[in-house]
């Protein structure tokens, strides 16, 4: 089956504003999250969280997230602009977003980087199912991975996030196939498999 999971909202999805590798600010609850920077030289961050917990005895075939973008700011006319999207398990962990989850893209990996010409849905593949977390959350964060054009200007896209309408939140949609271990007794009694045990009596008919 494909399933798709809508980002989590709440305290988990956001931007977090900052310097170098230090953030100050966390804009968690919003419709919108930013990535980029401002005229003041602080750069934005945007995170997205979602539930990815699959039952027991999933094998995931293929994943994509896909993100729609607001709007863009920009003073420099140097749009549009390229980030970087990482991915991680529980980054965030059980806590809210907070400040010092603005450097958490260190201990996650690279997938791609990702534009939007205009406001509308970008979808990144996830070539590497095993970075999706199948017991918790998977969390995907994007940056600028370098300066861009025009210094102390204020150049960002800003993103929807699982606060927004069912119509523009951001999703992660899995492939996956389900994987059971069937056990047969010496009469081909299947007697363990599907989560449950089955019990025969001396005719070999199922009587639990």
């Amino acid at each position: 089956p494909i399933v798709q999971f809508n980002g989590s909202g709440n305290l988990r999805d956001g931007d977090i504003t900052g310097v170098g590798e230090t953030g100050n600010t966390v804009t968690a609850s919003s419709q919108l999250a930013r990535v980029g920077h401002d005229s003041n030289g602080n750069e934005f961050r945007a995170f997205f969280s979602f539930n990815t917990t699959l039952p027991n005895g999933a094998s995931i075939i293929s994943a994509n997230v896909s993100i729609k973008k607001s709007s863009t700011t920009d003073t420099c006319a140097s749009s549009p602009y390229t980030h970087n999207t990482y991915i991680g398990k529980d980054l965030i962990g059980s806590n809210n977003l907070d400040t010092g989850d603005f450097s958490d893209y260190q201990s996650a990996t690279l997938l791609n980087t990702v534009s939007w010409s205009s406001n509308n849905y970008q979808t990144i593949n996830i070539s590497n199912t095993s970075l999706i977390n199948e017991t918790g959350y998977t969390d995907i964060i994007l940056k600028n991975p370098l300066e861009l054009v025009c210094e102390l200007t204020d150049e960002y896209d800003s993103l929807y996030t699982g606060e927004a309408s069912s119509s523009n939140i951001p999703y992660l949609n899995i492939t996956y196939q389900r994987i059971f271990n069937l056990i047969y007794d010496a009469n081909g009694n299947l007697i363990s498999g599907f989560g449950k045990f089955m019990e025969y009596d001396g005719f070999n008919r199922l009587i639990r």
